[in-house]
């Protein structure tokens, strides 16, 4: 297939037909990458509430060492390969690709070795022999994920996001199924480290067989590399303070509180996270890409912008005070007693996660701009924040406290980024400010709810005033929200 037909069939093209305009492809990403983002939440939610029965709390507060580790690993080398195909001007150009392509691989290799080398150092610093073995297997993840076709990438920049949806789905469906049948089998956290190898596997073979386009191939194409690491300087300095600021939590948690406590409160986080990352996806596979085009046609992004996020930002607000609302009830209906205090912790956390929906669409606009460098000092007052208030609150407080104060640190980020963002001439400040109270004010009605101890029929009591709450905050909003869509469209 020749590059111009590649570009096509990704665009969205095929032969006979008219091309389909930036419009309907941004309405159909995101068509798609909602389907997938519920389907992947329903994996998510069927893998916690199966796992939790089969496995002890401890065995997650190991893997969220083992992930913290992996996570700051790719995230230190990361020199936004993705990005860049996605908004460089010679994204399609198959030289480039394949240059990119190389340096991913041998950043994999790097950092597979790296895994094997803070083996030791982590297994002393968590006080856990058994990461010496733990943290080399899951490094190898990296080193498979370094060979992942850049065809992946090609899709985001072109908004087609069908197949890839369709394909990242199946994948973690097979992580989903090793990592349940290994845990019926031998109950231990070598079941999460094989579901998620699986998944890695799979995914990277997929990423060459069913994809549109040429096969990859080794390339050192001087220029091609030149570019990709001046356009990445500014996202290897966002990626870097990103893990610091998303993952000091754990950092620190890890020294001060059980590893049981660890667990419950990773489950926990990862129920709220769930909302906002749907956000977060959108913003990335739809948004970036979308803002990128209209950026390179010299477009007004005002409308588009504007279109986008309301929806967007009403939907996740309400998944985000629903948790809010109701953690305690979802953690009794999920997970087995042992896991019940994952509830309050939604409460608190989902907060946090409504101004990291807000930082999530503005992040796209910056990244569309070319001003990755915003998100770097958003991130690094987050974590400087982040470096006193956790500690302090925790000490005055316990971890209850040290949650509600992570939770605020991050407002300088968003405003860091969302005024740069009204300097583009984007406008956003009253859905902004009022979408953050109606998160506030349920916040508000979680916590006296559980402060007030009425008698008798207490629990459902509160259920019908959360409900009452939920219900007349937000329906009218999604009602609003839905109406302006159509409006702009």
């Amino acid at each position: 297939m020749s590059d111009d037909a590649t570009v096509a069939v990704q665009g969205g093209q095929a032969e006979g037909r008219p091309p389909l305009s930036l419009k309907t492809r941004a309405l159909r990403g995101v068509a798609w990458t909602l389907a997938g983002d519920g389907a992947s939440q329903v994996i998510r939610l069927i893998s916690t509430t199966v796992l939790t029965r089969l496995l002890h709390p401890e065995t997650f507060g190991l893997m969220v060492i083992i992930t913290v580790v992996q996570q700051g690993l790719s995230m230190f080398s990361d020199i936004g390969v993705q990005p860049a195909i996605v908004q460089h001007k010679r994204g399609d150009d198959q030289t480039f690709l394949d240059t990119a392509w190389t340096l991913q691989a041998v950043r994999g290799t790097a950092l597979w070795t790296a895994s094997l080398l803070l083996a030791w150092p982590v297994s002393l610093y968590g006080h856990e022999p058994a990461l010496l073995y733990l943290l080399p297997a899951v490094g190898l993840n990296s080193l498979v994920d370094g060979f992942l076709s850049t065809k992946i990438f090609t899709c985001d920049r072109h908004l087609s996001v069908g197949r890839l949806t369709l394909l990242n789905t199946g994948t973690a469906v097979l992580g989903l199924v090793v990592r349940i049948v290994w845990a019926m089998l031998s109950p231990t956290v070598w079941s999460l480290v094989a579901g998620g190898l699986a998944t890695t596997i799979a995914r990277v073979l997929l990423s060459h067989w069913v994809l549109a386009g040429p096969v990859n191939r080794f390339c050192w194409d001087r220029g091609s590399v030149r570019e990709l690491v001046h356009f990445g300087r500014w996202v290897f300095v966002s990626t870097i303070l990103t893990f610091v600021a998303t993952q000091l939590d754990k950092l620190v948690f890890v020294r001060l509180v059980p590893l049981r406590l660890l667990g419950i409160y990773n489950i926990g986080q990862t129920m709220s996270r769930l909302p906002s990352e749907t956000v977060v996806r959108i913003g990335a596979s739809v948004m970036f890409p979308a803002f990128s085009r209209l950026r390179d046609r010299q477009a007004d992004l005002g409308s588009a912008y504007a279109r986008i996020r309301a929806p967007l930002l009403v939907g996740g607000g309400t998944a985000l005070s629903a948790l809010t609302l109701g953690g305690p009830l979802v953690a009794q209906i999920l997970f087995p007693a042992r896991y019940h205090d994952a509830g309050w912790i939604m409460q608190i956390v989902a907060v946090g996660m409504w101004f990291q929906a807000l930082e999530s669409t503005n992040g796209s606009v910056l990244l569309a701009s070319g001003l990755p460098k915003w998100l770097a000092i958003g991130n690094l007052l987050k974590i400087a924040l982040m470096a006193v208030v956790l500690p302090l609150s925790y000490s005055q407080w316990g971890f209850a406290g040290a949650l509600v104060g992570m939770s605020f640190v991050e407002l300088p980020k968003y405003f860091v980024e969302a005024l740069r963002v009204r300097k583009l001439g984007l406008e956003g400040w009253r859905i902004e400010f009022g979408l953050t109270a109606a998160v506030l004010l349920c916040a508000t009605v979680a916590f006296g709810l559980h402060v007030w101890s009425p008698p008798g029929g207490a629990v459902y009591l509160k259920l019908c005033i959360a409900a009452a709450c939920g219900a007349l905050v937000w329906i009218p909003l999604l009602f609003w929200a839905s109406r302006t869509a159509k409006l702009r469209s």
